[in-house]
């Protein structure tokens, strides 16, 4: 198996017929939402039986919406509904004065944007062991062990190979 750099790739994608730039990316889109949904349902699986518990902010549901929203599609809505408040061992968390009050001293102190702070307020104030996330942007924190998603998915599958 050969071994690319990311600007060979990038070349070489650059050359494609916009078509199959968009073809391309579709695929690539398919095979990452496939191997994140794999890992995410054996999450949630272990947040079925019990062995974790999760609490995640009502802007999880908020921004998890809007696409199919703006998409029109009933479907998802009603699954994420369903994720979000029906799930065993999940809870989701409606912002009030205390988060609001730690979200403003994240923002004030680690310039974190307001949904990203509303959402570590949300595991701050709820005493989480952890937070995942996969966004590189957010700062270690103190109180809050940081998680990003990508590095366990890595973790998973080198443990597979």
């Amino acid at each position: 198996m050969s071994t690319y750099t990311y600007h060979e790739i990038l070349n070489q994608v650059q050359r494609l017929p916009p078509a199959d730039q968009l073809r391309l990316l579709e695929d690539l889109a398919a095979i990452i939402r496939q191997q994140v949904t794999t890992e995410l349902r054996l999450f949630f699986q272990a947040v079925d039986r019990g062995d974790c518990s999760v609490v995640s902010s009502i802007v999880t549901f908020l921004e998890g919406l809007v696409i199919p929203i703006r998409q029109g599609n009933t479907d998802l809505v009603r699954q994420y509904h369903n994720l979000l408040f029906k799930t065993k061992g999940l809870k989701t968390i409606f912002l009030d004065q205390q988060i609001a009050e730690e979200a403003a001293r994240l923002r004030a102190f680690h310039k974190i944007r307001t949904p990203d702070s509303i959402q570590v307020a949300t595991a701050i104030t709820m005493e989480a062991a952890f937070f995942l996330t996969n966004d590189k942007r957010l700062p270690s924190l103190p109180n809050l062990k940081i998680l990003m998603l990508d590095d366990l998915l890595k973790e998973g599958q080198e443990k597979e190979s």
